[in-house]
C-alpha cells in the first residue's frame, strides 16, 4: 500500500429537525483504491447510535482501519477519546460502534487510517464531526 494522505475536513450534521443518516469516509490508496472507511453517525437512527464512529475495512490485504474521535477537543489523542478499530476482523467487516453522549451544536475533529503490524502508514483523513 502507497502511503499517501487525503487530508480534508468536513462539516456534518443536521438540517432543522430532520435526521441525517450515517456519514462515510473512504480512505484510499495511492491509485484511488478504496481500502476502508470512516461512519460517522450524529443523531440516533434505527439500531445506529448517536454520537457515534465506527471503522469498516474493504480490502483483504492485511491491513485494518482505525478511527479516532478526539471527544475532548484538545487536538490529540488521549485515553479518554472514541476509538474504532476492525484490528483482528475479516475484511469486508465493520467494527461495533463507539458511541457516548456528547453535547450539541459542538464539532470535534476525527481520524482514520490504516495499519499494519504496529505502523500506522497507509493512507489517512481527517474530518470534523458535528453534533
Amino acid at each position: 500500500m502507497a502511503s499517501v494522505s487525503c487530508a480534508f475536513a468536513l462539516a456534518i450534521g443536521v438540517a432543522g429537525s430532520a435526521i441525517a443518516a450515517p456519514e462515510k469516509y473512504y480512505i484510499e490508496d495511492g491509485f484511488g483504491n478504496e481500502d476502508g472507511y470512516a461512519v460517522w453517525n450524529d443523531d440516533p437512527s434505527g439500531s445506529n447510535p448517536g454520537d457515534s464512529i465506527r471503522a469498516c475495512d474493504i480490502a483483504s490485504d492485511g491491513w485494518w482501519v482505525e478511527v479516532y474521535l478526539d471527544t475532548n477537543r484538545n487536538g490529540f489523542l488521549d485515553s479518554n477519546d472514541r476509538v474504532a478499530s476492525t484490528r483482528g476482523l475479516t475484511a469486508g467487516q465493520c467494527s461495533a460502534w463507539a458511541s457516548g453522549d456528547l453535547p450539541e451544536h459542538q464539532t470535534y475533529e476525527a481520524w482514520a487510517g490504516m495499519f499494519k503490524s504496529g505502523y500506522g502508514e497507509g493512507a489517512n483523513i481527517r474530518f470534523l464531526a458535528k453534533t
